[in-house]
């Protein structure tokens, strides 16, 4: 049984191209509601930690696997959604 989300963050894919190959930093704020639910069909490793003297919450993605990019870089996103 899958965890219902909690939460969303939304980036945008068109600001990072694979030809580029560099460390992007960015922040989002952290959506509540979750909106629509996307279906999962590819995998992405990543480590989440909280700094609790920043009280700040860091996502480092480390690997993405079968992304299914379709289309030109403009139309690519990615979401990722926390659960409890």
């Amino acid at each position: 049984m899958r965890a219902l989300p909690f939460g969303q963050v939304i980036f945008p894919l068109k600001d990072y191209t694979i030809k580029r190959k560099k460390r992007v930093t960015f922040w989002r704020d952290f959506e509540r509601n979750v909106t629509d639910i996307p279906i999962v069909t590819s995998e992405i490793h990543c480590s989440l930690v909280y700094y609790e003297n920043l009280q700040r919450l860091t996502l480092t993605v480390m690997e993405a696997n079968d992304l299914n990019l379709t289309g030109n870089n403009e139309s690519w996103g990615m979401c990722i959604i926390f659960t409890q």
